[in-house]
């Protein structure tokens, strides 16, 4: 629109700047006006060349600049499909090395829950005492007959046996007295195996003598244990009130 107001422009300049001659005759008029459309044609027909041009050169750059666009359009959709590739990618790892982590840490758990003993949450003690001097003949079953504590009637005071409620560590424990000028011992018995050992001695007339024994042992549930009679000089066991009580205790560690 504007190179058409251009060139109208420039058609009515050229027809303004055209000298005026005198009019001799008919047909000098005509071959002047004649002569000046024919400048005038030149005229536009140069404009219109120049215009042509012009377009061909505007549109040369619009192309460009076009190709240019779509080009920057398709960089940039390469980069924003790498950018979401990448997240992926990160994202992946992340989950991937979040999975390993957790797995080591459930592995780990699960070894240190193989390792450690599942403690029972119930107390599980007793304690039992003889009421008297016992006359024992050898390997003979010592049966505490006096009970203080059982927390799970797991000792029994006709047999003197212990037996285990519940799978786990236990805690065993003997303390006997010998009489006046002798010797005793007793034997911690479990499951017919002998665990552990207690030996008193008294060597003088009018003494007593208490020794002790204590075991830890693994025991599962039904296992049983007892104290026996070990080797002795005499046949009885002391235990009196005012001066010490031989017993048996135990209970559960974990």
């Amino acid at each position: 629109m504007t190179g058409l107001l251009q060139l109208l422009l420039l058609v009515s300049t050229a027809l303004g700047s055209e000298p005026s001659r005198p009019a001799c005759s008919k047909y000098d008029y005509e071959e002047n006006v004649l002569e000046r459309m024919i400048r005038m044609e030149f005229t536009v027909e140069q404009h219109l060349a120049r215009l042509k041009n012009d377009n061909k050169r505007l549109s040369a750059v619009v192309d460009a600049l076009m190709d240019q666009q779509e080009l920057a359009e398709r960089r940039l959709a390469s980069l924003m499909e790498e950018v979401e590739r990448n997240r992926i990618t990160t994202l992946e790892m992340v989950v991937a090395n979040s999975n390993n982590t957790l797995e080591q840490i459930s592995a780990a758990v699960d070894n240190l829950k193989e390792s450690t003993p599942t403690c029972h949450p119930e107390t599980i003690a007793f304690y039992a005492y003889l009421g008297g001097n016992v006359n024992l003949n050898e390997h003979a079953v010592i049966m505490f007959n006096v009970e203080e504590t059982d927390t799970r009637n797991s000792y029994n005071i006709h047999n003197g046996t212990f037996t285990a409620p519940v799978s786990g560590v236990y805690v065993l424990s003997i303390t006997i007295y010998s009489g006046t000028n002798s010797y005793v011992g007793a034997e911690i018995i479990v499951n017919n195996d002998i665990k552990g050992e207690a030996f008193a001695d008294a060597q003088e007339i009018g003494d007593t003598h208490s020794a002790s024994a204590t075991i830890v042992v693994q025991m599962t549930a039904g296992q049983y244990a007892y104290v026996r009679r070990g080797q002795s000089s005499l046949s009885v066991m002391w235990s009196h009130a005012s001066r010490g009580r031989s017993s048996f205790s135990g209970w559960l560690l974990c």
